[in-house]
């Protein structure tokens, strides 16, 4: 459900993950089970007063209602580490199970617009609103 659908090289990807950990403008958190096997990532790319948010769960993760937790445990440490007032979250108008994922865990929805060219439901979530 990636807004850059195209094909990324393995030697392209390492580059931007390398990128990532080591930005002060992005927060990246791994969830992994008691066991250490990943369960989710959830990046943050953090603006003057707010952040957009991505996360992904891994495919054998998926389907067992983790991903509302997740993103609320997330949200929170967000919130205890960056000074940002709101997180803001872009799903695909057919994604149902993320657009619900969003609403459970807090966001707000709001409207409609083009994300990369393709349309996009942007959801909101304030600070005073994690719990």
């Amino acid at each position: 459900m990636s807004f850059s659908p195209e094909p990324i090289s393995w030697e392209q990807h390492v580059k931007w993950f390398h990128s990532k950990l080591y930005s002060r403008d992005d927060v990246l958190l791994l969830v992994t089970d008691p066991g250490g096997a990943p369960v989710a990532q959830v990046r943050y790319r953090l603006g003057a007063d707010r952040a957009v948010i991505s996360i992904c769960l891994a495919a054998e993760s998926r389907g067992h209602g983790y991903g509302s937790a997740i993103l609320r445990m997330a949200n929170v440490e967000l919130f205890r580490r960056a000074n940002v007032d709101r997180v803001d979250a872009y799903v695909k108008p057919h994604n149902d199970l993320s657009l619900r994922l969003f609403v459970s865990a807090g966001f707000e929805p709001g409207e409609e617009l083009l994300v990369s060219g393709q349309r996009a439901i942007h959801f909101v979530l304030r600070r005073n609103r994690t719990s």
